[in-house]
């Protein structure tokens, strides 16, 4: 085989050109500059190791041919310029310009924006009274939110949860972000895979991040006890729940333990619940029950997932820890969270029939999408929220994101997340036709590569 790899050398790698001793090593790994291209033009294979999967190139030769050396230089200019290769930072980035036709990768309530938000926003905006929408833009919002944390402490009502204990803002994202900033903790735990925003908060502020892995022999569930996995005593633990990006929900019992552990140990735990609206019974299920006897519990959510208003920016922290809330909210900017987004709040809690609908929609099409899936080979994880995680780590060389990206279909590819691979996807819960049609064109996939 003619080895042009010369062309790709890395003579400025401490260890070129013996590598003797390095435990692992892959050789391709200090020439190949695709390495971290996901997903991989090339032809790499997987291999298993402490519930991780690891990426092996020494099968490829994809870089070294000649003929591919153009399009080697393509990828790394498009990698660089769009987020379409490389970085997954988020689904929904690419647009219908770019030939995007269903978008998969954002998980959104299929129903789309609650009729009552809908009537709210457009009231606000209405043209037949000019002159009052334009009064109506023209004030600043409330900067407290005072009727919507108010309308939250009712409809989430739990024992001596007011709005007092609660915090609006742009988002969990920022939230997230203010309270890293707030507790400004020296350490953090955080669980693998896992929503990447945690981590990105964290090493915004230079916290020392640890990392425990979830085992994909064991469907990616949190097993550990209490104690060993608060062993290494961080400052902050951050769990999402349902799981992002496989789904399934934290044992109860084990949640609550986790909460009184962390409280006995003086260490900060954040639970996002993000995505458990979605789940049946999920408000038995929350944390919030928890937040009047557990100070360094934090417990937050956001208008983004249930009720489709991801632009709009809306979420939601609870806490009784009223030093750490008085800190978050010195550090947050004014003005925050905007009247057409507090609006849209206030309609989306009266909602209550478009929530049961969004469950009952969900399930039965969670349910579709996993037995499809199931049948065509590809191991389906079981969850509970709007989307369907899965792998194809038993098919060799099958692309799925992108032969799907080129019939229009977005779906996430999860190689991004720390533990996973590119052979792992998750995608959201549509509507049926909308299913239908992603599976359809799965099944052509599959036909071609067996």
């Amino acid at each position: 085989m003619e080895n042009s790899s010369r062309f790709f050398e890395n003579r400025s790698c401490r260890y070129f050109p013996c590598h003797e001793g390095l435990a692992d090593f892959n050789c391709l790994f200090c020439y190949c500059p695709l390495y971290a291209l996901r997903p991989c033009p090339g032809t790499p294979t997987y291999k298993e190791k402490a519930g991780r999967l690891v990426k092996l190139c020494t099968g490829c030769t994809f870089p070294h041919r000649p003929e591919n050396y153009e399009r080697v230089i393509a990828l790394l200019r498009e990698r660089k310029e769009s987020p379409r290769y490389g970085s997954y930072h988020h689904g929904g980035e690419l647009s219908e310009a770019e030939g995007v036709s269903l978008d998969f990768s954002v998980n959104v309530n299929p129903l789309g924006v609650p009729a009552g938000v809908q009537t709210a926003l457009a009231a606000l905006l209405s043209q037949s009274k000019p002159d009052s929408a334009r009064a109506a833009l023209a004030r600043y919002p409330d900067a407290s939110c005072g009727k919507l944390r108010a309308a939250l402490a009712e409809k989430r009502a739990v024992d001596a949860v007011d709005k007092e204990r609660i915090l609006c803002g742009n988002g969990a994202s920022e939230l997230i972000a203010l309270l890293v900033a707030a507790v400004n903790p020296k350490s953090a735990l955080l669980l693998a895979p896992s929503f990447s925003g945690y981590e990105r908060a964290l090493c915004s502020r230079g916290v020392a991040v640890s990392y425990h892995f979830l085992r994909r022999e064991e469907s990616f569930a949190l097993r550990l006890s209490p104690e060993a996995l608060l062993a290494g005593k961080p400052d902050m633990l951050f769990l999402c729940n349902p799981q992002n990006p496989v789904g399934n929900v934290i044992e109860p019992s084990l949640l609550e333990g986790i909460a009184d552990a962390c409280e006995e140990r003086h260490i900060f735990l954040v639970v996002d619940e993000c995505f458990l609206g979605f789940v049946t019974g999920g408000e038995a299920r929350s944390l919030l029950r928890l937040v009047p006897d557990h100070p360094h519990l934090i417990v937050i959510d956001a208008f983004t997932k249930l009720y489709a208003i991801p632009s709009l920016r809306l979420g939601y922290a609870v806490t009784s820890n009223a030093m750490l809330l008085q800190k978050m909210r010195a550090l947050q900017p004014e003005w925050s969270v905007s009247l057409p987004a507090q609006i849209a709040g206030l309609a989306a809690l009266a909602e209550d029939d478009y929530v049961v609908q969004s469950r009952h929609l969900v399930a039965g099409e969670r349910a579709y999408l996993s037995r499809e899936l199931s049948s065509l080979g590809f191991t389906v994880y079981e969850g509970e929220a709007n989307f369907v995680f899965f792998s194809s780590i038993n098919m060799d060389d099958l692309d799925l994101y992108q032969q799907l990206l080129e019939m229009g279909l977005l779906i996430r590819s999860c190689a991004d997340f720390r533990g996973l691979s590119g052979c792992d996807y998750r995608i959201a819960v549509r509507k049926h036709e909308d299913n239908e049609v992603l599976i359809k064109a799965i099944k052509e996939i599959r036909k071609k590569h067996v």
